[in-house]
C-alpha cells in the first residue's frame, strides 16, 4: 500500500506544479534498528539505506527525518546519513512550507509521504516497493 501513497505524492505534485515531494521518514523500525541507545546506528534493512539515496539524488526530494531522538543526537545522524551519501533536508520539521491562509504548519509540519512503521511501513517490502515505483518513473 505504500506504493499508492508515493504515486499520489507524485501525482499531487505534478498536478499543483509543486517543486518538492517532502518524504518524512522515521527512523528507528523504518531506516535504523532499534538499539535504545546513542549511536551504533545500524541500518535495518540494506535496502534502507540504497533506496534513501536513490531518493535523496532526485532533486525533487526532501527527506526529513523524524525521531524523538534527543536534539544532541541528530547531528550525529544526519553525519550518518550524509556518510552514505544521503541529504538530509530537515529533522522533525519543515522550515521551507509557511503557513496558508488554510493551513498551519506551525504544529504539524508539511509533508507529502510519511514513512513510519507505526503507521505500517514494512522495512522488509516496502523499501523496494519504493525502489520500484521511483526507478519507473524515470
Amino acid at each position: 500500500m505504500i506504493v499508492k501513497a508515493v504515486e499520489r505524492a507524485y501525482r499531487v505534485k505534478a498536478e499543483r506544479n509543486w517543486d518538492y515531494v517532502y518524504w518524512a521518514v522515521d527512523l528507528h523500525g523504518v531506516c535504523l534498528k532499534s538499539n535504545y541507545n546513542a549511536g551504533g546506528y545500524q541500518w535495518i534493512t540494506e535496502d534502507a539505506p540504497r533506496v534513501l539515496k536513490l531518493l535523496s539524488d532526485r532533486p525533487e526530494t526532501r527527506i526529513i527525518l523524524w525521531s524523538s531522538v534527543y536534539r544532541e543526537e541528530k547531528s550525529d545522524i544526519i553525519g550518518f546519513f550524509r556518510k552514505h551519501g544521503i541529504e538530509v533536508w530537515d529533522f522533525n520539521g519543515n522550515q521551507s512550507e509557511p503557513n496558508t491562509i488554510v493551513s498551519c504548519f506551525e504544529e504539524k509540519f508539511y509533508f507529502s509521504i510519511l514513512l513510519d512503521d507505526k503507521a505500517g511501513f514494512d522495512p522488509e517490502t516496502d523499501w523496494r516497493a519504493i525502489e520500484r515505483f521511483v526507478t519507473t518513473m524515470g
